[in-house]
């Protein structure tokens, strides 16, 4: 029985091991089989991607074949339309042509940026800036990067046509993409203007030109910002002139068809006293600026804006009539009208236009000021929160302090005026407006020393200004130094005889001092 048993086991391993064995050549076998299955699959999979391959490749080279074509066929009107930019000729036939290109193929950089130069030759600003930032996104589609060239470009149309707060958007854009690059440096200095930091902007506009002296977009800059800081009175008028006009001749130089430049050369002969010689070259560089943009409503403001102060009336009606048709931006046209209002002594009238500027775009701090001014002189009760949020958002703009002086002097809180004019002065030491207000309220004041002092000192900073000549008589003869003061009149009737008003009161006065009939001492004035 022993045996049996242990033979029984014995059977039972050897079928165990039999069937284990079994098992394992079925494993192997299916595994085989499975890999071969598997070397099916991949090499279907890898034919499948050849396949695709293949299939991309066709593809790519029908796209590629397809994409030259319609270059090639593009190419045909963007080669006319370039011989017509380059002969400046015909340029709303140049935009045809190139629309035309842009149609055949939409991908076409070049084209699209000759199309924004075709529009702006035609004096078609909107369009131009829209085509010059289109260009910008194909250059992004197509090579990853920003062409700055067409982003500063549509900001310099943008602000030749007015739309101040659009060419700020296109500044800044040029700013934030492009690093170190001379454009970005225009673009910021721009910036910086609006914002009225003007010392900040001219540091900005030098490093551009340092690094782009071959760009006339840098020498643009430059005379902007040196033109600007003369206005606002942070350096003598002369000088930024003298700087300014040297800038936009060599950005004319540089590019001789830039109607913008030739706007603002003539603002720059037209700054100060200019002499008949200084009038008649501004006219022919705002004649020109509109030769070069004849469908341009815009420069048309501009020129209504000369003749009017030019003494020809029917012109400036017949150019603001060729405004209006040509669609010249409406807060121009409002800044004209406003002008004009104010001229007639309708300040309501002026006010209403000045408001709708100041509403319908950016609180530029010169603008916000124009309509600050009037809305004070008609006791607007929105004017003390606006000025005083204005104030606090522009702590070193020097019309801040001339209007804080102002309004004290008015109030007869002298002593505040002087403080708050003499702050600005630190600013701004050539401010016509600030100098005449410090001068005006040490008067009334009755500190005649120092009124004296700030009228010698104002006097030679800012000569040639009949407004501080008119104040600085007044001291004199307040002082009763007569032969002084009548040396001074006799100044201000040879530099400006339109003030035959204060210059017949003067005199009388001296007479009625030398003839020992004293009258009361002048009022104090803010001119």
């Amino acid at each position: 029985m022993a045996l049996s048993g242990g033979i029984a086991a014995v059977l039972l391993l050897v079928i165990t091991v039999a069937s284990f064995m079994v098992a394992q050549k079925d494993r192997e076998a299916k595994h085989e089989q499975d890999k071969a299955m598997q070397a099916v699959i991949d090499q279907q999979k890898a034919e499948h991607e050849q396949q695709k391959a293949e299939r991309e490749k066709q593809a790519a080279l029908q796209a590629t074949a397809e994409k030259a074509d319609r270059r090639l066929k593009a190419f045909q009107p963007y080669v006319q339309a370039m011989d017509l930019l380059m002969r400046d000729q015909m340029p709303e036939k140049a935009a045809s042509l190139l629309a035309d290109a842009l149609n055949i193929d939409p991908d076409f950089p070049e084209a699209q940026f000759a199309l924004a130069e075709a529009y702006r030759a035609a004096g078609i600003p909107k369009k131009a800036a829209e085509s010059y930032l289109k260009a910008d996104e194909l250059s992004m589609k197509i090579g990853g990067r920003h062409n700055l060239h067409a982003i500063v470009a549509a900001g310099f149309t943008y602000d030749g046509a007015g739309q101040y707060d659009a060419a700020q958007d296109c500044f800044e854009r040029a700013e934030k993409f492009g690093a170190d690059d001379p454009l970005a440096h225009v673009g910021r200095c721009f910036r910086l203007v609006y914002e009225r930091q003007l010392r900040e902007g001219k540091d900005v506009a030098d490093a551009a030109i340092k690094r782009g002296g071959h760009l006339w977009e840098a020498h643009f800059a430059f005379g902007y910002v040196v033109l600007e800081m003369a206005k606002d009175g942070l350096i003598p008028a002369e000088k930024g002139r003298t700087d300014a006009l040297a800038a936009f001749r060599k950005a004319l130089e540089l590019s001789p068809r830039q109607a913008e430049t030739c706007e603002w050369l003539a603002l720059s002969l037209l700054v100060g006293r200019p002499t008949p010689a200084n009038i008649e070259e501004a006219k022919s560089y705002i004649n020109r600026a509109i030769e070069l943009e004849p469908l341009n409503g815009n420069r048309y403001v501009s020129r209504a804006t000369f003749r009017h102060g030019s003494g020809d009336p029917l012109g400036a009606d017949a150019d603001l009539a060729d405004a209006r048709r040509l669609g010249a931006w409406e807060p121009l046209l409002r800044k004209y009208e406003a002008e004009r209002a104010e001229e007639r002594g309708d300040l309501e009238g002026a006010f209403t236009e000045i408001s709708y500027i100041v509403k319908n775009s950016r609180e530029w701090p010169p603008f916000v000021y124009g309509w600050l001014c009037m809305a004070y002189e008609l006791k607007k009760e929105e004017f003390t929160p606006a000025f005083q949020q204005w104030a606090k958002k522009n702590p070193n703009y020097p019309y801040v302090f001339g209007m804080k002086a102002s309004i004290s002097t008015r109030e007869g809180d002298y002593k505040n005026a002087i403080v708050e004019a003499k702050k600005g002065l630190e600013i701004a030491p050539y401010s016509t407006q600030l100098n005449r207000l410090l001068i005006a309220a040490l008067l009334a004041d009755r500190q005649y020393k120092e009124a004296y002092q700030a009228a010698e000192k104002a006097d030679k900073l800012v000569p040639n200004d009949a407004g501080i000549k008119v104040q600085k008589a007044r001291v004199l003869i307040s002082t009763l130094n007569l032969d002084p003061a009548e040396k001074v009149v006799d100044e201000i009737e040879k530099l400006e005889p339109r003030l035959k008003k204060d210059i017949e009161q003067m005199r009388e006065i001296i007479k009625k001092f030398r003839e020992k009939k004293p009258p009361a001492p002048p009022a104090p004035s803010n001119q």
